[in-house]
């Protein structure tokens, strides 16, 4: 497991800014743009509340999409898309057209079939993001591909999906399937506190979804405190 271990979620949140940074600049160069899927999530909110803080990142180039979402409404506050507006994309000099959220507010069905769509038409075939930004759940669910699901197999690019009875908010989701997060050329999961401790360990062994995640270039960006737990 390739770990970066930071002695404070502040410390994570900056350095994953600037990698960000390195990262669109070099894809820019190499293939004329960068697209990343980013996350929902406490964590993620810290990263990209450090990277609306740096200049010098190419949004002219940069396409911005969503791993998941709950179908709620853009504005609601369970709405990956309304975290990072909020965060990130209301504070950048951004082309409106290069944010492709998943339209929750049309139901998971519908807002499937669109994101598809959306995809479709940016990418030739199966989508390859040049970045995909993960979490790891208590439950050790991954964007909102959960433990038990029927449709972890299933091929397709984008799924419907709904959280465990446990798990809130209670709503359907929208969600990138395996197929498209291992076609991605890098991953990076975001793993903070000792809450994740117990999940965080038993990795591995094929227990949870997100052991399902083969891209060759995954990073696990954890503070101390996952660490700490452990013992």
């Amino acid at each position: 497991m390739n770990q970066r271990v930071f002695t404070s979620v502040f410390e994570l949140y900056q350095a994953a800014a600037l990698d960000f940074q390195t990262r669109a600049t070099q894809a820019i160069v190499a293939r004329g743009r960068f697209c990343v899927a980013l996350a929902g999530g406490s964590t993620p909110k810290g990263v990209y509340a450090a990277l609306a803080q740096l200049g010098d990142v190419p949004w002219a180039n940069i396409q911005v999409f969503w791993g998941d979402e709950r179908c709620v409404p853009p504005d609601h506050a369970d709405s990956n898309f309304g975290m990072a507006r909020a965060t990130l994309l209301d504070q950048i000099d951004i082309p409106f057209d290069h944010i492709h959220r998943i339209k929750g507010e049309m139901g998971a069905t519908a807002a499937t079939l669109e994101y598809q769509s959306q995809l479709e038409v940016m990418f030739d075939g199966v989508p390859v993001f040049d970045l995909i930004h993960l979490g790891l759940g208590n439950d050790g669910h991954t964007a909102s591909l959960f433990p038990g699901q029927t449709t972890l197999e299933n091929p397709a690019w984008v799924l419907e999906a709904f959280p465990n009875p446990d798990l809130n908010p209670q709503v359907a989701r929208v969600s990138l399937g395996f197929t498209t997060i291992n076609a991605a050329r890098a991953v990076q999961f975001f793993v903070t506190g000792t809450g994740k401790s117990s999940i965080f360990a038993h990795l591995g062994h094929g227990l949870y979804p997100v052991d399902r995640v083969m891209v060759p270039q995954t990073q696990w960006w954890i503070d101390a405190d996952v660490l700490n737990g452990l013992t």
